[in-house]
């Protein structure tokens, strides 16, 4: 699933003082340029583990993706700073058992453009070969405008609050489309 992970154990508190038990944890782990492993610790004391997501969360990195394309690539931003994953035309990114996603529910992007032609993101149910739930079109930042934005992308998924498995396409004709850093879940109605 072009992802690396880190296993480790917890002690769990010892039952009635006679047995000690430990649990294993699977997360993400992410390579930085001196060549040394990392894992965030948000994910670390989350208890949904790998694979799974909560749109209530913050943020929910880019790199913390359950599965992709071969043509995407992890990115050190800053020297011992987080990550963000480059992807290029027909890249996708998979982030299964989504939880709490609502009807009609807003998703914010944070990326940073590379392309001068601009690009596509279509978030699809399933994989990238999915229904299409939303498309938004970004165009490439006016020289000397901030590269990093967040468009917002109106995503609707029917009926079917609850758990959704997403993935997202980006498309585009330069080789290099783009620094994906973040993606979030806000609230459907701009009331609230």
């Amino acid at each position: 699933n072009h992802q690396d992970y880190l296993i480790f154990g917890e002690p769990l508190i010892p039952e009635m003082g006679k047995h000690f038990f430990r649990r294993t944890r699977i997360v993400y782990a992410h390579r930085r340029a001196n060549g040394s492993w990392t894992s965030d610790p948000f994910l670390r004391r989350n208890e949904l583990g790998v694979g799974q997501y909560d749109a209530s969360w913050a943020r929910i990195e880019a790199e913390w993706y359950f599965a992709a394309s071969l043509d995407t690539h992890k990115r050190e931003l800053d020297p011992g700073g987080g990550f963000a994953v480059a992807v290029a035309p027909g890249s996708w990114l998979q982030f299964p058992q989504v939880h709490h996603l609502r009807p009609k529910q807003r998703l914010v992007l944070a990326l940073s453009p590379v392309a001068r032609s601009g690009l596509s993101i279509e978030v699809r149910r399933g994989d990238h070969r999915g229904a299409l739930l939303g498309r938004v079109a970004i165009a490439a930042p006016e020289r000397g405008q901030a590269a990093q934005m967040e468009p917002a992308l109106e995503l609707e998924i029917g009926n079917e609050p609850g758990t959704i498995d997403l993935c997202f396409v980006f498309t585009g004709v330069e080789k290099d489309l783009a620094l994906f850093d973040y993606w979030r879940a806000v609230s459907p109605d701009p009331q609230n």
